[in-house]
Order: structure tokens, then sequence, then C-alpha cells
């Protein structure tokens, strides 16, 4: 099995859950905004010398596509999971590691295949949320623009999917017991979304995330490479 070959029967195996995850990023999303508008609508909001728009009651920033952000970050999470579950515990339950193992092909090259359809993750949801942005920033249906970080926001919260991912593989190939140290990466994935969500610095949240990015690849490759199946 060649590489090509491997990238095609991952990328089958995942396509699905992809669409069904931006096909939901956009029906909810459609909702959430509605709602919004709404509120908007109904709720007495001014205008401040600044050009927020400000409620009677209580003064924050309203931004169009704030709930939909929220959205975007629990979806990313929940295909990250789904994906590292089928490309890394499935195989385990079904026991064909060894048979895709001992195929004509390299261990680096079936990590890297899985991965690569990480990756093709990333850029799918990037896309899809960029493609929501532009709708919004076109569209005259929404008198209040999006903040301008708002791109980088979707974008970033698809890349914070892969390390779910990676997570979730390294926690299939551990060899550890529950009770012992199987569990390692998910808590240390958990302890950095903590640690980003409490910045707010999206650079510095970003910066933070490519370092448990880094951590969480090399323990992936080293143990992938070294175990025995």
């Amino acid at each position: 099995m060649k590489f090509l070959t491997l990238l095609k029967k991952e990328i089958r195996d995942a396509l699905p859950w992809i669409i069904v995850s931006i096909l939901s990023l956009y029906l909810f999303s459609w909702f959430l905004v509605r709602m919004r508008l709404y509120d908007i609508k109904q709720g007495g909001y001014g205008i401040s010398q600044s050009g927020e728009m400000i409620n009677q009651y209580s003064i924050f920033s309203v931004d169009i596509l704030s709930g939909p952000a929220v959205l975007m970050f629990f979806i990313t999470i929940l295909l990250g999971l789904a994906l590292g579950f089928i490309h890394f515990w499935m195989p385990g339950f079904r026991r064909t590691w060894q048979f895709m193992i001992h195929r004509s092909t390299t261990r680096f090259s079936i990590l890297t295949s899985k991965l690569s359809v990480a990756a093709i993750m990333v850029i799918c949801m990037s896309l899809a949320w960029l493609l929501l942005v532009m709708f919004v920033i076109k569209s005259k249906s929404f008198v209040i623009p999006p903040e301008d970080g708002m791109i980088r926001l979707g974008v970033f919260y698809a890349f914070l999917g892969f390390i779910i991912y990676m997570s979730t593989a390294l926690c299939a190939l551990t060899r550890a017991r529950w009770y012992t140290t199987k569990l390692f990466s998910i808590l240390f994935v958990f302890v950095i979304y903590l640690i980003i969500i409490s910045q707010a610095n999206l650079y510095r949240a970003f910066f933070i995330s490519i370092l448990a990015f880094i951590i969480l690849i090399v323990q992936l490759y080293q143990v992938f490479l070294q175990r025995e199946f």
C-alpha cells in the first residue's frame, strides 16, 4: 500500500464526518445569527461614541458571529475526537493494526497519511468558516459587521481540532493502563485549553497551541514508530 492509497482510504473514512460538521456549523450558525438579530431589534440597543452597540442596561460589545464562533470551537473539538477515534481506536478494536503494519509500506507513511487527513480537516473547517464570515460581511441584511479578528479566531479554533485529534491518537496508542498514564495526553490538552481560554491575546494563545502541537506530534511519531502491534 503506497502513501497515496493510504491517504485516499483515510480521506474516505473522514469525509462524511467533515461534511456533517460543516453542515452543522452552517445550520446552527444561521439559527444563532437570526436569534442575535432578533435580540438586537428587541433589546433596546443604541450607539456609543466609539461606534459600539450599547444595551440600555449593560454595556458590552456585540458581534454577530460570537455565537457561531463558540459553535465552531465545540464542533472542531468533537470532530477531532471523532476522527482520532476512527483512525486510531477503531483499528485496535477491530485488530487491523497488524494487517496494516505488515503491508508494503512504512509506519511513517501510515501515520503521516492519518495526520495529513487531520490537516485537511483543519483546512476544510477554516474554509467553511471563511465562507461564513464573508457571507455575513457581504450580506446587506446585517447592520453590524463582524469584528476584524473573527476570521483568525475561526481558523485558530479549527487548528485546535488538530490538537484534540493528536491527543486522542496518542491516548489510543499508549500501552499504559487507564488508571496510570494512558489519559495523560487528554489531560495535557485539557490543561492547554484552560491556559488558552485564559489568554486575552489571540497570538499568545496561538503560540501556546503551537508548543502543544510540537510536543504531541513528536510524542505521537515516537510512540507509533516504536510500538509493538
